[in-house]
């Protein structure tokens, strides 16, 4: 049985407009036809017997086979929509294909694809009508194809300066290699949040960017928050903290760091000679389970009647060899890496008390 050519089967679906494809099953071009020249922008023998990879650029071709191989089980009846872009005579086209699979009068299969290009100007205009957060979508090749006014507004780009230009391009040299990761990842998963880059706007200055993205047919859309004012104070906490850390080692009396439950978040180089513990034996432990016996069953409603109280408390510290310090123990609240924190100052008087007794006798 003689299959009917593309022509025929344009006028079959009542089109004028959309370029026909035949493909075999190994995704060589056996067929084209366009309606017009000007549709088509390339001469149709460049397609006949060429391969994806012929045509297209590697990722785009690689992605493309992925999609259809979907069509490859005898079950898989149902088309596969794909979107993809070509660099033609200097500009960037944009276009949607839907491929069926058919079968000839005997039992071979070959796909047809029908594509109709979709202009740049309009592609999914909804998507950009959402918000006032950052948007854009970008292509199989990571070009932008369209961004909404709040790139204008924060980054100072027109979005016909940024459509058709690598995202990489805009990203700080030390975000490119994980922005590579997120892409591929978003691919295989479809959807990724909480991404976290940093890109330059006209003016030069670095802007943090958190991301939400989904992939889908072929485009990536993301949204995307500027956090740059977060990302500074926490880099200004983060200095905080090792101000803290670098002060409280200079410090002769005992300084542990702790969570509202009353685990170890930190101890300085005091409390580790006093006691004689290592770091490892002390982080992520509760710092009541140190003072022992001096405590009762439920140690945090002590905490917290010290912190309300604001005074100084007489407890016992447990040494690494089993002994007790006696020591007067000093609570107050802060905070302490952007979270709330305890800090329990604990002053070793043993030996004063023992010289006490001494002079009481």
């Amino acid at each position: 049985m003689q299959l009917p050519n593309l022509k025929q089967y344009c006028h079959l679906m009542k089109t004028d407009r959309d370029l026909l494809f035949r493909l075999d099953c190994d995704y060589v071009f056996r067929d084209v036809y366009a309606p017009s020249e000007e549709l088509l922008a390339l001469p149709a023998d460049s397609f006949l017997n060429k391969r994806l990879e012929d045509i297209f650029p590697p990722d785009t071709a690689g992605k493309m086979r992925a999609e259809l191989n979907r069509l490859s089980g005898p079950e898989n009846l149902q088309p596969v929509a794909m979107y993809y872009s070509l660099r033609m005579q200097g500009h960037i086209r944009y276009f949607s294909a839907e491929v069926y699979r058919e079968t000839d009068g005997e039992g071979n299969c070959f796909l047809l694809a029908v594509v109709t290009e979709v202009p740049a100007g309009n592609t999914h205009p909804d998507f950009f009508s959402l918000g006032l957060d950052l948007m854009c979508l970008a292509d199989l090749e990571g070009r932008f194809v369209r961004c909404n006014p709040a790139w204008t507004t924060r980054f100072g780009y027109r979005e016909e300066e940024l459509t058709g230009r690598s995202v990489l391009e805009f990203i700080h040299p030390e975000d490119r290699k994980q922005t590579l990761v997120f892409f591929r990842r978003l691919e295989r998963t479809g959807e990724l949040r909480g991404f976290v880059n940093r890109y330059q706007g006209k003016d030069g200055q670095w802007c943090w960017l958190e991301w939400n993205a989904v992939y889908k047919e072929g485009f990536y859309y993301g949204t995307a928050r500027d956090i740059t004012g977060q990302m500074n104070l926490e880099s200004r906490l983060r200095a905080s903290e090792m101000n803290f850390r670098s002060f409280f080692d200079t410090l002769d009396d005992m300084v542990a760091v702790l969570n509202p439950e009353g685990q170890i978040l930190y101890v300085n180089d005091a409390l580790l000679a006093g006691l004689g513990y290592t770091v490892s034996d002390l982080y992520g432990s509760f710092f009541f389970d140190l003072m022992g016996a001096a405590l009762p069953a439920r140690p945090v409603p002590v905490m917290e009647t010290m912190l309300s109280d604001r005074r100084t408390a007489l407890s016992t510290l447990r040494t690494c060899t089993g002994e007790y310090l006696i020591c007067e123990i000093q609570i107050w609240k802060g905070q302490w890496n952007g979270a709330t924190g305890i800090f329990v100052l604990s002053h070793d008087v043993t030996e004063l008390l023992k010289r006490d007794k001494i002079l009481n006798r």
